[in-house]
């Protein structure tokens, strides 16, 4: 450092601040690196990681932000799809178009090739036409100084940030192609978990703030379909593995009664069949309900939620404690007068209960459970839940009074 000050007679300053005057012959503690040392086998591992630590630290600007660059010089990634990755982020962050023009199994390079805008101040004009053996081509004028060059030495190594020039001149645009609907749908993942039923618009609005960027409401709704697909699954999926269910069902639980119901197809040459019902009884509630049998079931029905429509039919009973006992349940179509009388026909055959049996049963009044019971069991008692005569007839008559009555 003395040697060079001793060669440097005067400073100029070529900054737009005011000038400051520096004082050469003071001696400043510099670190310095021993390139031979430092790229050795023999060098200590966690003082070359600390280095690397201490040279790649963000440091923020003249105006205390600290902007932070997904490449440096140094970084490695495990496989190529994490370089893609930092690629599509940095693009859609920095809202230009970042490329991979050389993508070998060795040697990864990515530019930009956004607009540079003309230095003769005509307006944003990069390309130009020239005539070429009779025919009009395309070619470059100016081209953005940004590049990364990433490589390895063979396949098994991981890929190293080789040259970072983190340098743009094209503009910046709103349409950039990285910002995907796949890309957006893990952006908004955790809303759609918190409120699944988030408009669309409102996500749309949302992304367009956060990101600068321009959004189509199709993108926003395709970017939502796959959050949800993402928290909840595949249906279709889910429905293809129904038959591996029902078979692990009955080998983890002994005494389960699983029925499976699918529609008839005329094709004997089709492999798939399409669903119609289910009746599942695990085994062990079974038995506790046979060993602690209180003749008192309670029917209901509810909407299944998701694309494909449907009904659960459950029914409950009583434990020595009062309390709610959960015996069997199946999904069906509806909730139709064929549909309840498969469910208690099939809960019947698993409770050994005959037509002669004097069970009660506590439903609403719906219409197809009603003759359902007077057929299947027509020696039951057939009471009718409070709480549902209440909801339906205070559409019509409200008040104290009537509920005090009631």
């Amino acid at each position: 450092m003395r040697e060079f000050n001793s060669c440097v007679d005067e400073v100029e300053w070529f900054g737009q601040g005011p000038n400051i005057e520096l004082d050469l012959n003071q001696d400043d503690d510099l670190g310095v690196i021993n390139n031979d040392e430092f790229e050795s086998a023999g060098y200590k591992e966690d003082l070359r990681k600390r280095m690397l630590k201490n040279l790649n630290k963000k440091v923020p600007c003249s105006s205390g932000v600290v902007h932070v660059t997904p490449f440096f010089v140094g970084q490695g990634f495990k496989t190529k799809k994490d370089i893609q990755g930092h690629m599509k982020m940095l693009s859609i962050k920095t809202r230009r178009a970042l490329h991979m023009p050389k993508n070998e199994k060795l040697r990864v390079r990515v530019k930009c090739k956004g607009v540079v805008p003309d230095s003769t101040g005509g307006g944003p004009s990069t390309v130009s036409k020239v005539t070429s053996k009779g025919k009009t081509v395309i070619s470059q004028k100016d081209s953005c100084p940004f590049a990364i060059q990433i490589s390895r030495s063979t396949e098994e190594e991981q890929w190293l940030v080789k040259t970072v020039i983190d340098e743009h001149l094209c503009l910046q645009s709103r349409n950039v192609k990285a910002c995907t609907s796949r890309y957006l749908a893990s952006t908004i993942l955790q809303k759609v978990d918190s409120d699944p039923r988030i408009p669309v618009t409102a996500l749309q609005e949302e992304l367009q703030m956060d990101l600068e960027l321009s959004i189509s409401r199709m993108k926003v709704f395709r970017a939502k379909s796959i959050a949800k697909e993402q928290l909840y699954g595949d249906y279709e999926r889910q429905y293809n593995l129904l038959r591996d269910y029902c078979l692990e069902l009955q080998t983890n639980n002994p005494g389960t009664t699983v029925k499976l119901e699918v529609c008839n197809e005329p094709n004997l040459d089709v492999e798939t069949r399409i669903f119609k019902r289910i009746y599942i009884c695990l085994g062990a509630l079974k038995l506790g309900f046979k060993s602690g049998k209180r003749e008192l079931l309670g029917l209901d029905g509810c909407f299944l939620k998701g694309p494909h429509p449907g009904q659960i039919l459950t029914v409950v009973g009583l434990d020595s404690n009062n309390g709610i006992y959960p015996l069997a349940y199946a999904v069906v179509e509806a909730e139709t007068t064929s549909s309840w009388t498969w469910f208690l026909e099939c809960l019947g055959g698993d409770l050994d209960l005959d037509a002669s049996c004097n069970f009660t049963f506590v439903s609403d009044r719906q219409k197809g459970i009603i003759p359902t019971i007077a057929k299947v069991f027509p020696n039951a008692e057939h009471r009718w839940c409070l709480r549902h005569i209440h909801e339906n007839m205070k559409l019509q008559w409200r008040g104290e009074e009537f509920r005090d009555h009631l």
